[in-house]
């Protein structure tokens, strides 16, 4: 996921620390666009692939010593749409990156990001050693949450049998330039800047 919009900001940092980066992405949501800078860096080399490609995933590595894991489908739209895909690239694409890295001894931390969708629909004073929710298994609308909620359980049980170095991240409504896909914060900005309608779910009382 290194051509997204957490990707692409990542990968801009770490070019101008000097590092090399490798940007593994199908590029659907490519926040590459916005960065053309990025580009004419020679350090940086970008592989157009698929995280369900485990072979792929293990060319592209070469000698990292930094991973971090943000491929997945996420979006209301998304998974309300393809609920299977959602599953299949977020659980089964996680699973292949920690195959694919848990014998490198060159890696020293891997960075999964997962959501704060994983704390439920009544998320208040959140602990990161706190429970998760996988909420209603009829709702379409936990789908993501719960291919989260998995792939953490992936990430843990590689650190406790392979001694991966995991480190998890939940966002929380990150929002900011070249910005690609769904958010709650761009949606209000952008029909700010449009002066349109602001459109809220509910009663407004929700709260990340």
């Amino acid at each position: 996921g290194g051509a997204g919009f957490i990707g692409t900001a990542l990968a801009k940092y770490f070019l101008e620390k000097g590092c090399k980066v490798t940007v593994f992405d199908v590029f659907v949501r490519n926040a590459l666009q916005y960065f053309p800078e990025i580009k004419e860096y020679p350090n940086l080399h970008m592989v157009k692939g698929d995280v369900r490609d485990l072979q792929a995933i293990k060319n592209a590595l070469g000698d990292a010593t930094l991973v971090f894991h943000l491929a997945a489908i996420a979006g209301v739209s998304k998974y309300f749409r393809i609920p299977a895909e959602v599953m299949e690239i977020n659980v089964i694409g996680t699973y292949n990156v920690l195959e694919a890295i848990k014998d490198n001894k060159s890696i020293k931390a891997f960075f999964d990001f997962s959501t704060s969708e994983i704390y439920g629909s009544d998320c208040f004073n959140a602990r990161e050693d706190g429970d998760v929710k996988m909420e209603n298994i009829f709702a379409k609308r936990w789908t993501y949450a719960t291919s989260k909620i998995a792939s953490e359980k992936f990430c843990m049980s590689y650190y406790w049998q392979f001694s991966v170095p995991f480190i998890g991240i939940r966002p929380f409504n990150i929002y900011g330039p070249g910005q690609v896909g769904e958010g709650v914060i761009s949606y209000f900005l952008n029909n700010c800047i449009k002066n349109e309608t602001i459109k809220v779910t509910g009663d407004g009382a929700q709260s990340r």
